[in-house]
């Protein structure tokens, strides 16, 4: 008896060593690629954001007041035509813009679904992950 659960053992780890090998570098590869799908699209978007922010006019942002009488204007329409142009080139959902006023986080343009509210709404986000990117000029 001790024989046959020795030969049985044997068997089941020979079986199941290449199973977890291959169970293994199908984990890794998938991380792997998981990875690199990451790093395009993180180019992507980057590549995106810099095409705006080089096709935007500043006069044209600076003619906002992220206020509701931003709607319709020339200024909130032209930004919010040129963030849909970016939307046309870039995957993800939607794209909006935030301006700093009063210590809150207020809403301006948005294209692709974006869902922020009104032109001047209380940015309904990450308030303190905003403000940390408008300090920092970094994303």
């Amino acid at each position: 008896m001790k024989d046959f659960l020795k030969r049985t053992a044997a068997a089941v780890i020979r079986m199941a060593a290449p199973v977890a090998l291959m169970a293994a570098a199908g984990w890794w590869a998938g991380d792997m690629r998981g990875r690199a799908a990451d790093g395009e699209l993180r180019e992507r978007l980057m590549s995106a954001a810099g095409a705006v922010a080089r096709a935007a006019d500043p006069a044209l942002a600076g003619a906002l007041s992220f206020d509701a009488s931003d709607a319709g204007t020339e200024a909130f329409d032209g930004i919010k035509a040129l963030l849909q142009e970016a939307c046309e080139v870039s995957p993800g959902g939607g794209v909006y813009t935030l301006s700093a006023r009063g210590g809150r986080m207020v809403a301006g343009p948005a294209a692709c679904g974006a869902v922020q509210g009104a032109p001047g709404s209380e940015y309904r986000g990450d308030t303190a992950a905003a403000m940390l990117a408008f300090e920092s000029g970094r994303p």
